[in-house]
């Protein structure tokens, strides 16, 4: 198993519904990421609600005889624009974008659904940017009248634009430096009392996250001054 970094210890990770990921000994066939669930992290915890009961129950067999599940087409396209989201454009942002024009070209999709479901758990923001940014890269058969159902205000959309444009994506634009994506992540949520949840949440969290997060007994106070002294979570 490779370790979990300090910031994101194995008892964070299950609650957050991260990853467990593990390494080939001799390094030579890259990463595994085992997930708990399949919209992780604190983000989406503290300012979204995903029905992932409703996600599991919609899971259909991958084939005959077979255990393992895949997600329903519409759930698929959900989880992989939220992925892609929250690692703010980061970690091979262009593979998932061509992972939901596969997924459009494959399968039938419901866009009303998708839409419908986005808006429902809060998702509609951080649905909207990576649909509009695959749609403007690749195109994705069907999905312009879903787009017009979560497109955000002008205030806002202007506001997303000014982080990340298809040109600055396929430059490479690094939006994971802490100073933008902690205001990205921000500017993604739908409602602004969870963005008032989220900051308060950052500065002062849950006893659970407390404990998960440092193993060991920390106050309060003692998080934040190391909030401040190291500038990240």
């Amino acid at each position: 198993q490779k370790p979990s970094p300090p910031s994101r210890p194995d008892a964070l990770q299950r609650r957050s519904c991260g990853e467990l990921g593990f390494r080939h000994e001799r390094g030579e066939h890259g990463i595994v990421e085992l997930h708990y669930g399949a919209f992780q992290g604190l983000w989406i915890q503290r300012t979204a609600h995903p029905d992932t009961e409703a996600v599991w129950r919609r899971g259909a067999p991958m084939g005959p005889d077979r255990h393992a599940c895949r997600l329903a087409t519409e759930d698929a396209i959900l989880q992989t624009a939220f992925h892609v989201v929250v690692n703010q454009f980061g970690q091979a942002p262009l593979r998932g974008l061509m992972d939901l024009a596969v997924l459009a070209r494959a399968r039938r999709v419901d866009w009303d659904a998708v839409v419908e479901r986005a808006r429902a758990w809060r998702l509609a923001t951080a649905t909207w940017v990576v649909l509009d940014h695959a749609n403007r890269l690749i195109g994705l058969p069907g999905c312009g009248a879903a787009l017009s159902g979560l497109v955000p205000g002008r205030m806002r959309r202007a506001a997303l634009r000014g982080f990340m444009t298809p040109l600055a994506l396929l430059s490479g634009r690094d939006l994971t430096l802490k100073s933008r994506r902690h205001v990205f992540m921000l500017a993604l949520v739908d409602r602004p009392r969870d963005g008032a949840r989220l900051i308060g949440r950052t500065l002062w969290p849950e006893a659970w996250w407390i404990a998960a997060r440092y193993g060991r007994p920390v106050g309060h106070i003692a998080h934040l001054w190391g909030l401040v002294r190291r500038g990240t979570v």
